[in-house]
Parts: structure tokens; C-alpha cells; sequence
């Protein structure tokens, strides 16, 4: 596929938001902002995924889904991470275990240093939130990425909008 037509093919990007997670409104008035096309769907794992509709004019005889590709699971606060890892340890890992795609989790609001430096409410130690979080990691290929809240949509849209462009250059 030539450049322009890949350009043309990134502007259709549907941006698809799990529907069991709280409309977020700060992401879809970002999307909105930035006239990022987005609709609501149950997922099978993550909040958000991506989609490109068939387009034939561009040669996209197929649409282009990433739901079982990449998918991108967004924490509100390392206070909701913190009971993913202690409290509901086996269920978080069953989410993994049973995707299909590679997960990637998003955290907003706090940074690396709010663990190392207790900066949250769990009764979880650091030594024992940051084991935690890098032992998903490493067991699951799950990297997290800790972001503002005012960037969150921006970051999700484009892991996703990148996705889609490589496979759409190596087709």
C-alpha cells in the first residue's frame, strides 16, 4: 500500500471503547477534540482496541481489526492497579491468560515514584507493588505505561493508530 493511501486508510481508524468500562469522558471528548472516530463494544479483553473499515477505493477488502492483536488496559490510579495485583491477583492474570492479544496497560495520574515512595493507599509495601507489577510483566509480555490523565487518549490512540499503520505497510 503507497504512503498517501496508508495516510488516507489511518484517517478511518475507529477507536473501539470496551462497554463494561465507565464512559470515559475525558478520553472520547480528547477523541472527539482531535475528530478520532470511536464507538462503544463489549471486548473480549482490554477497554480499547481498533479498527479500520473495509475501504475498497484504498484496497482494504478486509476490515482491519485489532481486537485480538493489541488491546490497551487503562487504570484510573495506582490505586486501582494495587488491588488488581493483591485482592483480585488470580482474576487480573486470568484476563491475561485468556487473550489472545498483547495487552497493554495504561496508568493514569501517578508516576513510577508514587510507588517507590508509597505515595497511595494499599496496604501493599512498594517492594511488594512494584514485585508485582514488573512480575505480570515479565510472566506476561504486559508492559505498563504510567501517563497523565490530560495525555491518556493521545498515548492509547496512537499505540493503536501505529498498529494498524505497520500492518497496513507490511501488506
Amino acid at each position: 500500500m503507497k504512503d498517501k493511501d496508508i495516510k488516507k486508510a489511518i484517517d478511518t481508524i475507529i477507536i473501539v471503547i470496551d462497554t463494561r468500562d465507565k464512559l470515559p469522558n475525558h478520553i472520547t471528548e480528547c477523541f472527539d477534540k482531535y475528530n478520532i472516530k470511536w464507538e462503544r463494544k463489549k471486548l473480549n479483553s482490554g477497554d480499547y482496541t481498533a479498527r479500520v473499515p473495509i475501504n475498497e477505493e484504498l484496497g482494504i477488502m478486509e476490515e482491519i481489526n485489532l481486537e485480538d492483536i493489541l488491546c490497551i488496559e487503562r487504570k484510573m490510579s495506582i490505586d486501582e492497579i494495587s488491588t488488581n495485583i493483591s485482592t483480585n491477583r488470580e482474576r487480573f492474570k486470568r484476563e491475561f491468560e485468556r487473550s489472545k492479544a498483547e495487552i497493554i496497560i495504561v496508568i493514569e495520574n501517578n508516576t513510577y515514584k508514587d510507588i517507590a515512595t508509597k505515595n497511595y493507599k494499599s496496604k501493599l509495601t512498594p517492594n511488594q507493588f512494584l514485585g508485582g507489577l514488573h512480575s505480570l510483566s515479565d510472566e506476561y509480555g504486559v508492559p505498563f505505561i504510567f501517563v497523565d490523565k490530560d495525555c491518556s487518549a493521545l498515548l492509547i490512540y496512537n499505540f493503536l493508530k501505529y498498529r494498524i499503520r505497520n500492518i497496513l505497510k507490511n501488506q
